[in-house]
């Protein structure tokens, strides 16, 4: 069963009802177990060529700024973690950006 994600397919660059569905979470659960290191490897140099296409000319060198955010929650949402620091439940989602280019490249809850 395929399932039709519109902030899914705007995230990665489709505007709705241009193409096929994407996959649904479970076809992606079993594709994020399935990989081995080589793999993922392979993958990660990959991704860093398709990154490196994304400017017209590749830059010589990269400057990630990565920061977390406190985003607080209210009740027992699962994963969600006491932070002594700010005195409250939240999650603390990574933000990576290119310094050089100003744009955002990854946003990771850990």
């Amino acid at each position: 069963m395929q399932i039709t994600t519109i902030g899914l397919e705007l995230s990665c660059g489709r505007l709705p009802d241009t193409g096929g569905d994407l996959c649904s979470q479970p076809t992606i659960s079993r594709w994020e177990n399935a990989p081995t290191l080589r793999e993922i490897i392979r993958l990660t140099y990959a991704l860093v060529d398709i990154w490196c296409r994304s400017y017209q000319k590749p830059p010589r060198s990269v400057v990630l700024d990565i920061d977390d955010t406190v985003d607080v929650v209210h009740g027992h949402q699962q994963s969600a973690q006491w932070n002594a620091h700010h005195d409250e439940r939240c999650f603390l989602p990574i933000h990576v950006y290119d310094a050089d280019a100003g744009s955002s490249r990854s946003c990771d809850k850990r």
